[in-house]
C-alpha cells in the first residue's frame, strides 16, 4: 500500500507539473452569443438583427482595455474529438483530429510554430490555411511542411475533383486532454474569422475578474440577461485530473491506515512475544548479556520477517505499477531508491514498536523474574 501510494502520487504530480503546451492562465471560456441554432427559423430581417448583435459583442470586446486577445470558435481547446481521414502525397490514409480555428487561436494560447507561419491569413483575401502539429506531420510521413500536401478524404467523396491543399505551418504538440493519453496528431483549418458562439478570451494578468464583470455587462446590454455562464481554463485543465486526485487521496488514506494497523499489530505481537520470553531474557542477563545484546536478538527476528515480506511485496507492487503505467504515455520513472526508503521506513516502525517493551524487559531484575516465572 505504501509503495502504490507513493507511485500513484508521483505519477499524479508528474501530470500536474507537465506543461500542457499552451497558455492556461487568465483565459476565460464562455458562450457569448444566445441565438437560435435553428437556422431555418430565420428570416432576412432576423438574420440581420443577429449579425448586428454579434457585431456589437465583438466591438465591445475589442474596446475592453483589459482583454489581451480573443478568438471565436465552436468548442473549447480541451477535449474536442473529431477524427477525419486525410491522405498524404503518396495516397496513404491517416486519421487526424480536425479542428476549425481562427488565426488568433495560436497567438492567444501561445502555441509556438516550429515551421512556417500564418502570413497568408493576414491577407484580406487569404483563404483557408492548413496547420498541423508535430505528431500529425510525422503521422503523414513528412519531415517538413515544405511541399507537403494533404487532402480531406471525406470532402473528396463529396467533391471528387477536390485538390490537395498545402500544409502552411507546423506547430508544437500540446495536450488537449489528459496528459497520460499523450499528444494526438492534429490538423487545423485556419480561417480569418469563424462564426462560432464560443469565445476564448485572454486577459492581462490580474484582470480576469474585471473582464468577467465586463462580459456580464455585455450580456445584459445586448441580450438583457444576467445569466452569464463561463469557465476559467485553469479550472477546466484541473478538472481533467479530478479522478486521479481522488484515487491518489484514497491510496494515501489506505496507506496511512495500513501503517497504523502495522504499528498496532507489531506492538501487540511484540508485547505478547516479549512477555512470553521474560525468563529467557532474565537467564541471558544472568549469563552476562547486555541490554544491547538482548535488543539485537529481538530486532534481528523482526528484521528477518521484514526481509521475507519485502521479497513478496516489492515485486508484486512493481508488477502492479508497471501494468498500471502502461495506460499512460507520459510515465513517472520507477526509482529503485524508493524501495530502499520504504524498507528503511518500515524498519524504523518495527524498531520503535518493540524497543520500549524490550528495553523495559531487559532492565528488570533477573532474580525477581526467575522467581516469579
Amino acid at each position: 500500500l505504501v509503495l502504490l501510494s507513493i507511485y500513484f502520487n508521483k505519477q499524479f504530480n508528474l501530470m500536474l507539473q507537465t506543461d500542457p503546451g499552451f497558455r492556461t492562465k487568465d483565459i476565460i471560456q464562455a458562450n457569448m452569443i444566445y441565438e437560435s441554432n435553428d437556422y431555418s427559423s430565420y428570416t432576412s430581417e432576423t438574420v440581420n438583427q443577429r449579425k448586428e448583435r454579434v457585431l456589437a459583442i465583438d466591438q465591445l470586446i475589442d474596446n475592453c482595455p483589459d482583454i489581451q486577445s480573443w478568438t471565436t470558435g465552436f468548442y473549447s481547446i480541451l477535449g474536442f474529438d473529431y477524427s477525419a481521414g486525410f491522405r498524404n502525397a503518396k495516397g496513404e490514409l491517416v486519421t487526424l483530429n480536425q479542428s476549425y480555428v481562427t488565426d488568433s487561436f495560436f497567438k492567444l494560447f501561445e502555441i509556438p510554430f516550429i515551421e512556417g507561419d500564418l502570413s497568408e491569413a493576414d491577407k484580406e483575401q487569404g483563404g483557408e490555411i492548413i496547420v498541423v502539429n508535430r505528431a500529425a506531420l510525422a503521422a503523414l510521413g513528412y519531415t517538413s511542411c515544405k511541399g507537403a500536401t494533404i487532402i480531406n478524404e471525406q470532402m473528396r467523396k463529396i467533391k471528387p475533383d477536390l485538390q490537395a491543399q498545402p500544409i502552411g505551418a507546423v506547430i508544437e504538440d500540446y495536450y488537449d486532454r489528459h496528459v497520460g493519453l499523450g499528444a494526438r496528431p492534429m490538423v487545423f483549418i485556419v480561417n480569418k474569422r469563424l462564426k462560432g458562439d464560443y469565445y476564448q478570451i485572454a486577459c492581462y494578468p490580474g484582470k480576469t475578474q474585471v473582464v468577467i464583470n465586463y462580459l456580464k455587462d455585455i450580456q445584459k446590454k445586448v441580450y438583457g440577461t444576467e445569466d452569464f455562464k463561463y469557465s476559467l481554463l485553469d479550472d477546466d485543465v484541473a478538472a481533467l485530473y479530478k479522478n486521479d486526485r481522488r484515487i491518489a487521496m484514497v491510496y494515501a488514506i489506505f496507506a496511512c491506515i495500513g501503517i497504523i494497523i502495522i504499528c498496532l499489530g507489531l506492538f501487540g505481537i511484540s508485547l505478547f512475544d516479549i512477555r512470553q520470553r521474560y525468563r529467557e531474557i532474565a537467564i541471558r542477563k544472568v549469563n552476562g548479556a547486555s541490554v544491547k545484546v538482548i535488543l539485537n536478538l529481538f530486532f534481528k527476528e523482526y528484521l528477518i520477517l521484514l526481509i521475507i515480506s519485502s521479497f513478496t511485496a516489492f515485486p508484486l507492487g512493481y508488477l502492479i505499477m508497471k501494468h498500471w503505467l502502461e495506460g499512460y504515455v507520459k510515465q513517472t520513472p520507477i526509482s529503485f531508491w524508493m524501495y530502499g526508503g520504504i524498507f528503511a521506513g518500515m524498519l524504523l516502525i518495527i524498531f520503535l514498536s518493540i524497543i520500549w517493551r524490550v528495553w523495559k524487559a531487559a532492565r528488570q531484575n533477573p532474580a525477581e523474574i526467575i522467581k516469579s516465572e
